[in-house]
C-alpha cells in the first residue's frame, strides 16, 4: 500500500512541476522537478522509503526513453545508423562482460 501511495505522490509531483513550468516558463522543468524532489525528500522519513530499482526503471526511465524516441528526428537517425549501431554494440558487449555472473 505504501508503494501505491509513493507512486501517487510521485505522479502528483510531476503534475505540479509541469503546471509550474507552464505558469513560469522561464524556470527550466528539470530544475522545478529537482526542487520538488528535494522538498519531498525532506518530508519522507529515510527508514520508511525504499525505491526498488525495477520500479524506478518502470516509473522514470521508461517514460523518458519513450518521450525521447517520440521526439527523435528519424532522418538524422537513418543518416547516422552506422555510428549508432557501433556505439550500441560496444556498450552492450562491455556491459555484458562487466556485469555477467558465472
Amino acid at each position: 500500500m505504501e508503494l501505491l501511495l509513493y507512486a501517487v505522490i510521485f505522479s502528483m509531483i510531476l503534475i505540479v512541476s509541469n503546471a509550474t513550468n507552464k505558469l513560469v516558463p522561464s524556470l527550466p522543468l528539470p530544475l522545478i522537478q529537482i526542487l520538488l524532489g528535494i522538498g519531498w525528500a525532506l518530508f519522507v522519513p529515510e527508514e520508511n522509503f525504499h525505491l526498488d530499482t525495477e520500479l524506478f526503471l518502470a516509473l522514470v526511465i521508461g517514460p523518458l526513453l519513450f518521450r525521447e524516441a517520440e521526439e527523435a528526428d528519424i532522418t538524422s537517425v537513418l543518416k547516422h545508423w552506422r555510428i549508432i549501431l557501433y556505439l550500441i554494440f560496444h556498450i552492450s558487449i562491455t556491459f555484458f562482460f562487466l556485469f555477467s555472473t558465472n
